[in-house]
Formats: C-alpha cells, structure tokens, sequence
C-alpha cells in the first residue's frame, strides 16, 4: 500500500496530548495510511476530516520545516493560493472560536480542501474578535501548500480539511 501523503512524511510537531489530540493524531495517521481523506470524485463528497477544539488549544504552533498533516490545524501558517470563496464571522469572544467557525464551513462544503482564517479583533463595549475565512479548492494539485513566511506567528490559522486523493494531481 502506497503511502497517502509521500511528499511530506517528516516527524511532525506535536501539541500537549490530551484525548482530543490523541484522536486527532489516530485520524491523521488513517490520512496517512490512505484510509481516510481519499474521496471518489475530483472534489471529494465526504465531511472534511479537520476536528477538535481549537478553543480548548487543539492547534500546533506554526514554523518552517513543520509538516502540514491533514485533519490539524496550525497557528501562523497562511496558505499562498487563490480562495474560490470567503465569508466573514460575527463577533466571538475568544478568536478561537471565530476560526472554529471557519473550520466547521470547510468540513461542511464538499468543495473546500483547506482553509486559512485571519483572525481581527475590534472593540464594542468588549473585546471581541471576528474571521475573515479564506476557502481553498486545491491543496497539492495546486501547489497551495506554499506559505506566506510573513503569517508566521501571527493570529493566521489554515488546515488541511480535505486532502486530495493520491495521484490525483
């Protein structure tokens, strides 16, 4: 069996492991295995594999050499390709959550592969933080796993949500 993701299979970062991330690391290795991710059409039908908390700190810190694994989400990283769409978030009180509103879209949309969401925050009576979610239709296929170095530790998240099937490109 053909590993699923050959091009980037490195030791990758790992977050403070909790049951959460211990899921997560489980589907991603099933991502890995070509078990999940893999879809029968060009676009994908299946909900996207992008899961856990990102308000209870499911998302790995971004830096140069760190390998994209699908399904994790990565803070500073800003994928540097075209979005066929974006939506903007209401106010959410934590800018976790405004990117977990991102994230939910991308599993949601059969279209989307991965995501990136630049999270603001503005003032009313109270700080308040909104996204505006970039939705990408390509990942490998369109070489959008390039990066914008100057996102890096910056309130930028991106995923991985829907990989595209191996050989596909």
């Amino acid at each position: 069996l053909k590993p699923f993701w050959p091009r980037l299979r490195r030791p990758r970062a790992r977050a403070t492991r909790t049951a959460s991330s211990s899921r997560m690391a489980l589907r991603s290795a099933l991502v890995l295995a070509g078990l999940l991710g893999a879809a029968p059409s060009p676009l994908g039908t299946t909900s996207g594999i992008c899961d856990g908390s990102i308000a209870l700190g499911n998302f790995t810190e971004y830096k140069p050499g760190v390998v994209m694994t699908p399904g994790d989400t990565f803070r500073g990283l800003d994928f540097n390709c075209k979005s066929y769409t974006t939506h903007r978030t209401k106010g959410y009180e934590t800018r976790e959550s405004a990117v977990e509103v991102c994230k939910s879209r991308c599993n949601k949309d059969p279209k989307c592969r991965t995501y990136t969401a630049h999270a603001h925050e503005y003032w009313t009576t109270v700080v308040r933080w909104k996204a505006k979610c970039f939705f990408h239709d390509n990942f490998l296929c369109d070489h959008c796993y390039y990066t914008v170095t100057s996102s890096f530790g910056h309130d930028i998240f991106s995923g991985v949500c829907r990989p595209e099937p191996d050989g596909s490109c």
